[in-house]
């Protein structure tokens, strides 16, 4: 069957110096369809109830560092027994900085958090929070934008998403697919 939602949004934004957001949502998805690892299919899993708030604030245009900070909520619940669904964490966080400087540089810094995700929808297996520091470093010469990114700057390990098997003697087993290592980007934006 196919997977059908209805949902809400709300929010409202403002700002002069600094702009700043809140979201909130309210959805629900009847017929999800969701990835079952057992059969290597997709399926039906039923209903499924998300609810959620963002917010976000951020630094003025006009100053030379534009800090800004994001925050989500996230719910996501079968409506029968309340359980976090799989793989979605409950908690996004993410702090990050703007710089420019004079002959056309620049910095931008991100740090991002996760927290409150579990690989079944028991919620017996807790996935732990992913926590990564990623910077860009740029310069504009005429059109061309040149930049050198660098993502999970102090390589830290994590688990990025997973799901669980029943092993050969009826345990259940926690497999994980784990986050990017460090990486380096080194790119040209060319307008015309």
């Amino acid at each position: 069957m196919p997977q059908r939602a209805t949902n809400v949004e709300a929010g409202v934004s403002g700002g002069v110096m600094a702009r700043w957001s809140v979201l909130a949502y309210w959805m629900t998805v009847d017929d999800e369809i969701d990835f079952d690892v057992r059969t290597f299919s997709y399926a039906n899993i039923g209903e499924s109830r998300h609810v959620g708030v963002e917010l976000e604030a951020g630094g003025s245009l006009a100053w030379p560092v534009r800090p800004a900070v994001t925050y989500a909520l996230s719910r996501v619940t079968r409506p029968d027994d309340g359980r976090q669904l799989k793989n979605v964490p409950r908690h996004a966080f993410t702090l990050s900085a703007d710089l420019d400087l004079p002959e056309g540089f620049g910095v931008h810094v991100r740090y991002r958090a996760t927290g409150g995700a579990y690989l079944d929808d028991d919620n017996t297996l807790s996935l732990d929070g992913a926590s990564t520091l990623d910077m860009r470093l740029r310069r504009t010469i005429g059109g061309q934008l040149v930049f050198v990114d660098v993502f999970n700057i102090t390589d830290t390990r994590y688990d990025e998403y997973g799901f669980t098997l029943i092993g050969f003697t009826g345990e259940t087993v926690p497999y994980v697919y784990p986050g990017a290592p460090r990486a380096v980007r080194v790119g040209v934006t060319a307008s015309f």
